[in-house]
């Protein structure tokens, strides 16, 4: 057993329904794909290229958007009524019937199509080494007209553009991406402690960082598990962290977990990465990972997909998901909630609150010494 104390990492520069009805507009033209990398064009893809999903999404005919889950009260209110939602989807005017038929093709509307390694076309050893706080988009500082950001990663504003409210993405862990390989507690989280936007280098600070379990990313930090190495911190008013997360349903027919590769997306590398220009992870830690992998710190912000469809003028339902803030004040409250509504069991809410939301670090760093039959010395 190998325990350390040292001070935090020094920072590294660098249900109201609401409705729009709308002809569906996607500039596929708007993503510049590499085809000529025969190494990147030969990564494995179950399902199609993002170019292919855009074009099809394209083509489609006036859509009704509705958001709120898909129910038939919801949909009829948005389309003339129950006997007009009944003729759009070719249906006899009955509530279960309309019901049951929505509930099929909603499903099948969020269904993932297109493989995560499509978002950055990099190929996945660039997307693990980006999860982990490395690539030139978390190590690079824009300076004299070099490395800008949004040129940079232009790519990731492109696909959140053009496919982040209709696109759902394949969930990205395997035994390569480990980052994201059975996430045990159904949440996941990002911790950053550097900034590359308008001159800043650190990022706002909503959060400690109190101990980070070496032995939980081994293929992030390349430290055996053996002996469950680990280090404690003894953070300062004068450290930066910055940790937001999202947290998902058991049920794995329930929209926040079909659609949590799209979150990811949306959190990790629009909102943290391009948005804000928060960068670099925590040392020893992936930047984004599996709640278990990632450090245990005082606070994380919550961010969800919220859930919404669209209905054709023939009665083909498609996804159109929106990105944002919880309600909740934070990812453990959102846990409690979900916790509160059978949507996750009470275990795993309090898992979540002890690895993000004690909001104590001298707090969180007893009890995890407790459990390893130690006490801080004085």
């Amino acid at each position: 057993l190998c325990s350390h104390i040292s001070q935090h990492p020094t920072k590294q520069k660098p249900n109201k329904t609401t409705i729009t009805t709308m002809k569906l507009s996607i500039a596929v033209t708007a993503l510049i794909i590499a085809n000529t990398s025969t190494t990147i064009a030969a990564q494995s893809l179950r399902g199609r290229t993002l170019a292919e999903e855009l074009e099809i999404q394209s083509k489609r005919e006036l859509q009704t958007v509705v958001t709120g889950e898909c129910t038939t009260a919801n949909f009829a209110d948005k389309t003339g009524g129950q006997a007009a939602l009944a003729g759009l989807l070719g249906v006899a005017n009955n509530a279960a019937t309309i019901q049951a038929t929505l509930t099929t093709k909603c499903k099948a509307a969020t269904e993932a199509t297109v493989a995560f390694g499509e978002i950055t076309y990099k190929g996945r050893q660039f997307d693990k080494a980006f999860f982990d706080g490395e690539t030139s988009w978390n190590e690079q500082v824009e300076n004299d007209g070099k490395y800008v950001l949004t040129q940079d990663a232009g790519r990731v504003k492109s696909v959140h553009d053009a496919a982040a409210s209709t696109t759902v993405f394949e969930w990205p862990g395997s035994d390569y991406m480990t980052n994201f390989d059975n996430c045990a507690a159904n949440a996941v989280t990002c911790c950053y402690v550097g900034a590359r936007l308008n001159g800043a280098t650190d990022p706002d600070d909503n959060s400690d960082v109190c101990v980070v379990e070496l032995y939980a990313a081994p293929k992030t930090n390349h430290i055996q598990a053996n002996g469950g190495a680990y280090t404690i911190f003894d953070a300062s008013a004068d450290d930066k962290t910055y940790c937001h997360g999202f947290v998902y349903s058991d049920d794995e027919d329930a929209f926040d977990n079909k659609v949590k590769a799209t979150t990811l997306f949306e959190m990790a590398m629009y909102d943290g990465l391009y948005t804000k220009g928060y960068v670099r992870n925590v040392p020893g830690a992936p930047m984004c990972g599996c709640i278990e992998q990632m450090p245990i710190v005082s606070n994380a912000a919550c961010v969800e997909t919220k859930e919404g469809y669209s209905i054709s003028t023939d009665g083909d339902i498609s996804v159109y998901m929106t990105y944002g803030a919880c309600e909740e004040s934070s990812l453990s409250e959102k846990a409690a909630a979900m916790a509160d509504a059978g949507e996750i069991s009470e275990g795993t809410a309090l898992r979540i609150k002890d690895r993000a939301g004690s909001g104590d670090c001298e707090k969180s760093t007893a009890s995890f010494m407790n459990s390893k039959f130690l006490v801080k010395s004085a």
